[in-house]
């Protein structure tokens, strides 16, 4: 089976939004046909500027669960200071827990109208209300609960305090993509796996961090082989070097040492794992991913 692997297909529709198709184990080979190329893949796995219907209803279970307790108190702060509602009265909500009921389900037909940012808005309002604010403890669970989803649902957001803030930047994303829309075909191989690097960071159900970052590290040494045939990273740099392309030496140490660390028995990402081995995360896995997208787009613009 090593001469086998598993690839990423993705559909373009009329207006050109791909849509993500069941994964294929193909060839090398056929890996390398036209209709088999992972051409004009853009970052949607990564919610950016949207918010899907599995990350909506996930922050809305979250942020209900938190304000159940505590509804009768903050609705007119909410109502009044997010929405910039008029306050009302209706005597016929006579019964708290009714009450409570008919306010939740308003809350939550406003949150479903709300634009993606706006939902972003609404947390940090949430989490700057007085009863959370009284009680850290309280506070500091809510916000790791919002940010667990963020996460799973590959958000490119997270809650950092009482802020909502962008992880991903446009220049990182750029970086990824220039790498996987390579217009020379002799990249193929670099495109294919940083393509399998983004999709196992992504995969929602099950991602697999530490063969995300196997896959980006196989694309530099992809890239490597392509320009120089040398298979490792050390032997590549010095080749070029040789041809008179020259690589800053401080930045040239830094990716040795970024290579070494996917080579370590202490990470298991190249090896078997042994004991007390540091599983990498979500920040791991996406840092190897633009690195490694970075230093491909610049081996590649150093040999042009």
């Amino acid at each position: 089976m090593k001469d086998r692997m598993e690839v990423a297909f993705y559909k373009a529709d009329e207006n050109g939004n791909l849509t993500h198709l069941p994964h294929a184990l193909i060839s090398m080979n056929e890996a390398m046909l036209p209709e088999n190329k992972p051409r004009m893949l853009h970052l949607k796995e990564f919610q950016i500027e949207s918010i899907d219907t599995d990350l909506r209803n996930s922050l809305w279970n979250v942020t209900y669960k938190t304000l159940y307790y505590h509804l009768n108190d903050v609705y007119d702060e909410i109502m009044a200071d997010f929405f910039k509602l008029p306050l009302e009265i209706d005597d016929s909500l006579a019964f708290a827990s009714f009450q409570n009921t008919q306010r939740f389900n308003n809350l939550r037909q406003l949150f479903y109208k709300l634009k993606w940012y706006e939902i972003y808005d609404f947390i940090e309002f949430v989490v700057t209300l007085r009863f959370l604010s009284a009680d850290k403890a309280n506070q500091k669970r809510y916000i790791q609960k919002i940010n667990f989803y963020l996460e799973k649902e590959c958000s490119a957001y997270r809650l950092v305090g009482q802020t909502i803030t962008k992880i991903i930047t446009e220049i990182e994303i750029e970086a990824v993509e220039k790498a996987v829309n390579i217009e020379e075909t002799k990249y193929e191989s670099v495109q294919l796996h940083i393509t399998d690097s983004l999709r196992k960071l992504s995969d929602k159900k099950s991602p697999d961090y530490r063969n995300s970052i196997k896959e980006s590290i196989s694309a530099v040494e992809a890239c490597c082989r392509i320009l120089t045939r040398e298979n490792t990273l050390g032997k590549a740099l010095e080749k070029l070097e040789k041809n008179g392309i020259v690589i800053n030496s401080q930045l040239k140490g830094g990716f040795e040492k970024i290579y070494a660390y996917t080579n370590s028995k202490e990470t298991g990402i190249r090896h078997a794992m042994i004991e007390n081995t540091n599983e990498p995360d979500f920040d791991d896995a996406k840092y190897m991913l633009i690195s490694c997208s970075a230093f491909v787009n610049y081996l590649i613009s150093k040999t042009k």
